[in-house]
């Protein structure tokens, strides 16, 4: 299992973030792979691009899916606003997690 680097980043970033929250969030990252943004993968970095312009997602968005296309990883989320968007990019797996 691997999260994009964008996922530590937006989380551990988040204003409300309890130490408790960031403590739990690092023992989860301790047990994931981070998938780096590599500027010398080319797919990755072409995937991006592409995404960018033909869906206008957000570039952290962006990043995200184009890791889990590039991976051909299922992508779990529970961001409405990117489910939506998700629908329409074809070979994209996405895996709506609900909040509780």
């Amino acid at each position: 299992m691997g999260v994009s680097i964008i996922t530590p980043l937006e989380f551990l970033s988040f204003p409300g973030l309890t130490e408790s929250d960031e403590s739990l969030f690092m023992r989860f990252a301790e047990r994931v792979e981070i998938v780096s943004l590599d500027a010398q993968r080319l797919d990755l970095v072409s995937a991006v691009i592409q995404l960018r312009k033909t869906r206008k997602l957000k570039l952290p968005d962006a990043i995200i899916a184009a890791s889990a296309l590039t991976h051909s990883a299922t992508l779990v989320t529970s961001d409405q606003d990117f489910l939506r968007a998700a629908q329409h990019i074809p070979d994209l797996v996405v895996l709506d997690f609900p909040n509780p």
